[in-house]
C-alpha cells in the first residue's frame, strides 16, 4: 500500500488565478471521473457555491462564476466517489 498512498498524495487541486482578481475562476479536474460535486466554503464552514459535474474527465477545467462571493478567503473542495480534494481560494476583486 505504500505505493498507492504516495500515488494519491500527488494529486493536487489546481485553481487558477489565486488570488482571483475578476469574477470567475479554472479548476482543474484532473485525476477526477465520473459524477463530481464541486463547493466553494466560506471560513465559518458555510457552502457559498456548488456546482455537480455529471461526468467529469481528467483532461477538463470547470470555470466557476464566483461573481456573487465578495472578497476574502475560501475553501473549494472537489469530490467524487473515491476521493476529494481541497484547496484555499482567496478572491481580491
Amino acid at each position: 500500500l505504500p505505493s498507492l498512498r504516495s500515488r494519491s498524495l500527488s494529486f493536487t487541486l489546481l485553481i487558477y488565478p489565486n488570488p482571483v482578481t475578476a469574477n470567475f475562476v479554472n479548476v482543474s479536474t484532473a485525476g477526477f471521473s465520473g459524477k463530481t460535486l464541486i463547493e466553494v466554503y466560506d471560513l465559518q464552514g458555510r457552502v457559498v457555491l456548488s456546482e455537480t459535474l455529471l461526468e467529469a474527465r481528467s483532461t477538463e477545467r470547470v470555470v466557476l462564476d464566483l461573481n456573487e462571493l465578495t472578497n476574502g478567503t475560501y475553501v473549494v473542495r472537489m469530490a467524487n466517489n473515491s476521493k476529494h480534494l481541497a484547496t484555499k481560494l482567496v478572491i481580491r476583486k
